[in-house]
């Protein structure tokens, strides 16, 4: 099936849009033929209308005037042609030439099946066909007696929820706030943690800070935080070999 349509830019100030207004003396006459357009891409993809009469036309439109008058002032501008079996859009394969092609894509397609199916052994004819449209499924649909398809999601068994675990009504326990890593802590809590630390007591840590700045901007180095956590442990005479130390990824 057809999901859109090609218009050219040049519709715009096309002379035979102008003049089917002028024929048909409806301002919204564009839309009409636009909506035609449309209904002959998806009920009448070939772009022939054998067997339509002018209700049928007006009806794929949408037009709810008079048909004669709607027929032939498509006629008359240049959008319809005459056939022997009735009218037939005007050159719809040369300015629609995907949408025109939809049943031979779609045949072509179903072929492709069929040709996977018989490569893999599977006996096409006596496969379900499918309905021709949709219109003739619906009636057939309506009647049928077949079961409800089965709901999503699947119901469990009541036989089978033994192992599924009930909300229980017991009051959760608080959840631990998630501790901050090092890196992440504002400068003034960053430095109120090492001071809190009892590793560092008696080190003027914010004095040695000023200090390893000095160092680093002879250096040519960035004062970081893991290099002063560095001077700290150095500057800690009393911390053995196997105290625990900071390090860029310790958790405050």
């Amino acid at each position: 099936m057809n999901t859109d349509i090609r218009i050219a830019v040049s519709f715009k100030g096309n002379r035979k849009r102008k003049k089917f207004r002028m024929l048909l003396g409806d301002q919204l006459a564009t839309d009409y033929l636009l909506d035609f357009w449309i209904s002959v891409a998806t009920d009448k993809p070939s772009g022939d209308l054998s067997g339509l009469d002018n209700l049928d036309i007006c009806l794929m439109a949408g037009w709810e005037g008079d048909c004669d008058l709607f027929v032939n002032s498509l006629y008359d501008a240049g959008f319809l042609d005459k056939t022997e079996t009735g009218y037939k859009v005007h050159q719809w394969e040369e300015h629609n030439g995907y949408a025109s092609a939809a049943a031979a894509r779609s045949d072509k397609s179903r072929k492709a099946a069929v040709a996977r199916w018989k490569a893999r052994g599977v006996d096409t004819q006596a496969m379900p066909q499918p309905c021709s449209s949709i219109a003739q499924a619906l009636p057939e649909v309506e009647t049928s007696n077949a079961p409800i398809p089965i709901p999503i999601p699947i119901p469990i068994p009541i036989n089978e929820t033994k192992d599924i675990k009930v909300a229980s009504d017991e009051p959760k326990q608080p959840t631990k706030p998630k501790k901050k890593s090092l890196s992440s802590l504002s400068e003034e809590e960053f430095f109120k943690t090492l001071e809190e630390n009892p590793l560092y007591s008696g080190i003027e840590i914010r004095k040695l800070n000023e200090k390893l700045k000095v160092w680093c901007a002879g250096k040519g180095v960035k004062p970081t935080r893991q290099r002063l956590i560095n001077w700290l442990n150095r500057e800690d005479k009393q911390l053995s070999s196997g105290n625990k130390r900071l390090s860029s990824d310790w958790e405050a």
